[in-house]
């Protein structure tokens, strides 16, 4: 998994990358080494990895950023909040914080570089106080080993803090250290599956010896390695098609998008979009602006499936100038996508949120 960012490129509006960039530095590497499997990756510039062979993140010696997981509390909203600590206020050593876990509202936040650990915490918060299972994946500026709990007890630690902070890989921040720029996404886990582990979440080596070749990682994994994109594309008039100028189109009760290579004005490019008000009959209505067409055709090239509309909404009869498609790519191709998008598009959104199930 390769997000390219370089102090050259300016993040589009909309990417999360947008406020995090300007705050990085960043250092040319070679390579990297994954720490799971042992697979040398080739890296440019300023890059941060997921290897493609074991589904792990990289962290050493790729970016001063890592990834890091938190199976999320019912209070949390991450998504409109980011992750906040309990007290910011609160004067609790670390090593009382490690040994309490969320029964203690301190100044720390912790995570995790383990989505081992935190499927854990998920399924045994559903489990025994059914709590939504809810994961959420950070990026964290700074070196990993920076934030290891582990290298930040002191000597006085007690046995068992060291080892809660060495068995669950935490990592302990100080305050409100990740606002909701630095959210990759939310994973919400599916029930059922999580109930495979019903009674199985009072011991973490039993727990992961069951989940590293459960249903529930497969779902995981399948989510990390795809990305919803949403993009707003401009419409064009039927008249307005050869001048690309941008102007109101009706639309109908439904729409859909037909890639037209024999169009005389804008052959192998134009991107055709048909409506209907109901029944089988299906009229053009418009076309994407050209240098839209062009990026659909890219977007389309790399997803999962045909996208869908999102907007306009699907009521009524009226006017729109714009057109909003929900996209499924590769996580791999998401910041070459963005950068694409950003300068010819005029709206492009990560989705923050998945709900995974059993087969996708």
């Amino acid at each position: 998994r390769v997000h390219r960012v370089s102090r050259t490129q300016k993040a589009p509006k909309g990417s999360k990358f947008e406020q995090m960039i300007s705050r990085w530095d960043f250092k040319g590497v070679e390579h990297a080494q994954c720490e799971h499997c042992g697979k040398e990756i080739l890296l440019k510039e300023g890059c941060c990895c997921f290897c493609t062979d074991c589904s792990q993140h990289l962290t050493s010696g790729v970016l001063p950023a890592f990834f890091a997981y938190r199976a999320l509390r019912e209070d949390e909203d991450v998504v409109n909040c980011g992750l906040q600590a309990a007290n910011p206020n609160a004067n609790v050593t670390l090593a009382r914080h490690v040994e309490s876990g969320s029964f203690m509202n301190t100044q720390f936040v912790s995570l995790t570089r383990s989505i081992d650990v935190a499927a854990f915490f998920a399924a045994k918060g559903f489990n025994e106080r059914r709590n939504e299972p809810r994961i959420a994946t950070f990026y964290v500026p700074g070196e990993f080993k920076d934030h290891l709990a582990l290298r930040q007890l002191d000597a006085s630690a007690s046995d068992k803090a060291k080892n809660f902070a060495k068995v669950f890989e935490e990592i302990a921040l100080r305050g409100p250290q990740l606002n909701k720029a630095s959210l990759d996404r939310v994973l919400h886990l599916p029930r059922d599956l999580v109930r495979e582990f019903t009674g199985n979440t009072d011991k973490f080596r039993s727990f992961q010896k069951q989940f590293r070749s459960s249903e529930l990682k497969k779902a995981i994994l399948r989510c990390f390695k795809m990305t919803t994109l949403h993009v707003t594309f401009d419409l064009v008039g039927l008249n307005h098609y050869v001048e690309d100028r941008r102007g109101p189109i009706k639309c109908v009760d439904l729409v859909r998008l037909k890639l037209e290579n024999d169009n005389k004005y804008d052959r192998d490019n134009a991107v055709r979009v048909d409506g209907t008000s109901g029944g089988n009959i299906w009229n053009c209505i418009g076309y994407l602006a050209k240098e839209h067409a062009s990026v659909y055709r890219m977007i389309l090239a790399s997803a999962k499936q045909n996208p869908v509309v999102i907007t306009p909404k699907l009521e009524g009869k009226h006017y729109e100038t714009s057109l909003t498609l929900r996209f499924d790519v590769q996580t791999k191709e998401v910041w070459n996508i963005i950068c694409e998008v950003g300068d010819v598009c005029g709206h492009i959104l990560e989705e923050a949120e998945y709900h995974l199930s059993r087969r996708g």
